[in-house]
């Protein structure tokens, strides 16, 4: 089991080498909603929190969350995740309280088909479809 770590503001620079990788392998699948430096920026002027999971002292993964205050729900929106072997009830129980500390009653993804099959068993259910088409410019 990982500790789920949220990385304090003043801290997210130094821990930047230390996951960008798992914000590069999350790239490809953003549909050119953010590039990596764009996820970097994020972080770094404090619109996105940075968690990261910690195993063996070592990092295992990360995300980005966003805490959206709605008329029903204060939600902890996850634009990006990347991780090895992050995804299991222990990890998701501490996320989920530390979603809760911040204030959180609620908590939505971005997430590809498969990512859904396997949060599924986390208790995640599809809530609607986003589709978008590009104007002409």
């Amino acid at each position: 089991m990982a500790n789920v770590v949220q990385i304090p503001f003043d801290k997210v620079h130094q821990t930047w080498p230390l996951v960008e990788k798992y914000f590069a392998a999350v790239e490809p699948f953003t549909k050119g909603d953010y590039s990596l430096e764009q996820m970097r920026g994020k972080l770094f002027q404090n619109h996105w929190g940075l968690i990261v999971f910690v195993e063996d002292e070592q990092i295992i993964g990360a995300l980005g969350v966003v805490y959206e205050n709605r008329l029903n729900h204060r939600v902890a929106f996850i634009p990006a995740l990347g991780g090895e072997n992050i995804t299991n009830p222990d990890n998701w129980e501490q996320l989920k309280k530390l979603f809760a500390h911040n204030g959180a009653t609620y908590i939505e993804a971005a997430m590809r088909p498969a990512t859904f099959r396997l949060w599924s068993g986390l208790g995640f259910t599809e809530k609607y479809r986003v589709a978008g088409v590009a104007l002409p410019t």
